[in-house]
């Protein structure tokens, strides 16, 4: 990574350890053959990917981050869903609450306000729950996921080789967490 970046980063809501056990449990009932499971520490959900960040932007990003107020947000995970194409196995709220849309869009003009690029596309939220995924799985009957979005997080994505990390760099509420670089 060159000195001038701070790496990939992207704004993200972290489960709770409740939640995330449940997406865990969820992701390892559906018995997949050769598929490579989301690492606990690593299931999220994201709502905006931001790219790699120049150094000079970031504490103009992060203080107008800051002005974002936020109010919990209930998202009940109902849908199981396999896309062929990028061989990903994942989990969705059939119904997408509003203040959820509003957020992200938010979030997607504080971003283009510092001069980043995000994505055009409408939002599609879902939870990754495996990888590598070459046929659709057997749908098991399971129980829907409830997760109350409380604080979204900015975070930094490495791809080393044993697979992604995911780490959170700044809150809302801790401002910087650790080190930037």
């Amino acid at each position: 990574m060159q000195s001038n970046q701070t790496g990939r980063l992207f704004l993200a809501y972290w489960p709770d350890p409740a939640c995330q056990k449940s997406f865990s449990k969820l992701a390892k009932q559906l018995s997949l053959r050769n598929a490579r499971l989301i690492k606990p520490e690593n299931i999220h959900l994201t709502l905006v990917f931001l790219g790699h960040v120049d150094e000079k932007t970031l504490p103009q990003l992060t203080r107008s981050l800051e002005t974002i107020g936020t109010e919990p947000i209930e998202l009940v995970c109902d849908q199981l869903g396999w896309w062929q194409r990028s061989q990903v196995i994942w989990i969705a709220p059939a119904s997408v609450p509003d203040n959820l849309l509003i957020l992200v869009d938010k979030l997607n003009s504080t971003a283009q306000g510092c001069g980043l690029k995000v994505d055009e596309r409408p939002y599609s939220p879902h939870i990754t729950l495996a990888r590598k995924v070459r046929q659709p799985p057997v749908r098991p009957e399971f129980k829907p996921v409830t997760w109350f979005l409380r604080d979204w997080v900015l975070v930094r994505s490495e791809t080393l080789p044993e697979g992604a990390r995911y780490t959170p760099i700044w809150s809302r509420e801790q401002g910087f967490i650790g080190q930037q670089n």
